[in-house]
């Protein structure tokens, strides 16, 4: 198993994903890439040194999974989705010749836990809420501290023009004129890349570099990419988990989603945050499976469960929602659109039985997501309280 931080640059403009409207293709948003694009481009691109066996084998059994993808400021500074609770002030200030909006973080662990143990939810308007009614949310948007301020990330879109081919003819089509947003070349984003089976290395070339083709467009030059991948050492994922530990000796937790949060819940439903996590299912037994994961996670992992907290009669959950779809390389259709928690939403979580396992259990969900729908780039956590 090897575990990756990528960083994927743009040397052609690239459309994601999008919705097509009247006017052409827009994307929906250009400040996140979801982990499904990547590993879908990723296993394309190593289809051609491996063959498609490597299809198959993925549909099988699934080695390599992706979180979602964030911007990079200026190629080099990492951005995460801000968390809820964070505002931006609708007014921009001049800083150094630039025109900035304020960023403001008010979440506060401590008020969260506190309602949750007290029953209280005014404790958390009173300390995560501005008095300044200019600030508004910001959850979701991709942020950096820079020399002590936070800054949201521009990823820089361009627009242009394509006219449909007639197969017949060869010739430009009537009525067949498309305009399509694009994320400009030369932007940078970062995410990181789990390889369970140790089989992207058998095709990676000694600069660590694969060119991927992203989004809609490839045969016509969109979405030319180049993927850099790091390996991360196993001691700097175990030094997480005691980071966790310290973070849940209270028995509290606070999650934030990383990724779109869609968690498979009973009768397969689809759950936001769900009223409980269980760590004792077949997604752990997967993961558990392979070796060089037990090297460094506990199987009584198991015996964690967590429960959703509510503070006067009010789940504590605080974010917003998106939308998701995609395309199968299975069945070459669209897939069904889920409705999930978007990047940077919070729940609370009390831990209700195994809290000596929890650290493994939260690791686990950390890094190689919480359910079977991690495969297709969902429900990857941070602990973040």
């Amino acid at each position: 198993m090897k575990i990756y931080e990528a960083t994927l640059t743009f040397e052609t403009m690239a459309i994601p994903y999008g919705e097509r409207r009247r006017e052409g293709y827009v994307l929906r948003r250009r400040d996140i890439i979801l982990g499904s694009t990547i590993r879908g481009a990723l296993i394309t691109a190593l289809m051609s040194k491996l063959g498609h066996e490597i299809i198959e084998s993925e549909l099988k059994e699934p080695g390599i999974l992706s979180t979602p993808f964030f911007p990079l400021i200026d190629g080099k500074v990492k951005t995460y989705p801000a968390e809820a609770f964070t505002f931006e002030h609708k007014i921009p200030k001049k800083i150094n010749g630039k025109e900035i909006r304020e960023i403001v973080k008010m979440l506060d662990i401590n008020a969260l836990k506190k309602a949750a143990r007290d029953n209280n939810i005014e404790i958390i308007a009173e300390k995560c809420i501005p008095d300044d009614p200019l600030f508004t949310p910001a959850v979701g948007k991709p942020i950096a501290k820079i020399n002590n301020q936070y800054i949201a990330a521009e990823v820089k879109a361009t627009r242009t023009i394509a006219v449909g081919i007639s197969k017949r003819s060869g010739r430009s089509e009537e009525g067949m004129l498309f305009t399509y947003e694009a994320i400009a070349e030369g932007q940078s984003f970062w995410g990181r890349i789990i390889d369970l089976k140790d089989v992207i290395s058998e095709a990676l070339p000694k600069s660590n570099v694969i060119e991927v083709r992203i989004g809609r467009g490839a045969s016509r030059g969109f979405g030319i990419a180049k993927l850099a991948l790091k390996e991360l050492s196993k001691g700097e994922i175990t030094k997480r988990k005691e980071e966790i530990r310290k973070k849940i000796s209270d028995g509290y937790v606070v999650l934030k989603a990383v990724a779109p949060l869609a968690v498979i819940g009973k009768n397969m439903f689809l759950e936001t945050f769900p009223e409980q996590f269980t760590f004792d299912n077949q997604w752990t037994d997967y993961i558990l499976s392979f070796d060089d994961v037990r090297e460094f996670l506990d199987e009584k992992l198991r015996e964690c469960k967590i429960e959703l907290c509510s503070a006067s009669g009010k789940k504590l959950t605080f974010g917003y929602l998106m939308e998701i779809g995609g395309w199968s390389l299975k069945s070459n259709l669209p897939k069904p659109v889920i409705r999930s928690s978007g990047p940077g939403s919070v729940a609370v979580y009390r831990i209700t039985a195994g809290l000596d396992a929890a650290p493994d259990a939260l690791l686990l969900a950390e890094v190689f997501g919480i359910d079977e729908l991690s495969i297709a780039g969902f429900n990857y956590i941070e602990v973040i309280g």
